[in-house]
């Protein structure tokens, strides 16, 4: 196994690990995209889809760490049915879901940062934070499958 997989691998199962620490079994973690046809919402509202984004097969000359992009998206059912207490300005997504699952995010890249291996090291020595690679969130929403989310995108040195 290639040094390269075996640490983005690594910091993969970090990752999946800290989605399962969010909340008792309250996502379905998948790697690649979400399910859109294949879920059962009903069973389990929430789901967490990570993907390596940009990644190198080898490590840069003398870099002490791998760098790679990720991206994770957190989704769940759109509300269909009307609800009086919602404040949103507009119909469609609801603000409040928005705001857990941007909590969640959050949540996410803060726990990332104390994971650590059999050894007590650090399985992610930075988050990038500035320039081009900086970590961004973008909400999402799809009407025909009712489904509501936000996808974070962030780089990590492992």
């Amino acid at each position: 196994m290639a040094e390269a997989y075996r640490a983005r691998l690594t910091a993969l199962k970090a990752m999946a690990n800290v989605i399962r620490s969010l909340g008792t079994d309250r996502y379905r973690i998948v790697r690649g995209v979400i399910p859109l046809t294949g879920h059962d919402w009903r069973y389990r509202p929430f789901i967490a889809a990570l993907n390596v984004t940009d990644f190198p097969l080898v490590r840069a000359g003398s870099e002490p760490f791998y760098k790679a992009t990720f991206s994770l998206a957190l989704a769940t059912k759109l509300a269909i049915e009307s609800d009086a207490r919602r404040e949103d300005l507009v119909e469609g997504m609801d603000e409040h879901v928005l705001d857990q699952l941007t909590q969640d995010a959050e949540a996410f890249l803060d726990l990332l940062l104390q994971q650590q291996n059999e050894q007590g090291d650090p399985i992610i020595a930075r988050l990038i934070t500035t320039g081009d690679l900086a970590t961004r969130a973008r909400e999402f929403a799809d009407a025909s499958y009712s489904i509501q989310g936000i996808e974070i995108s962030f780089t990590v040195e492992y």
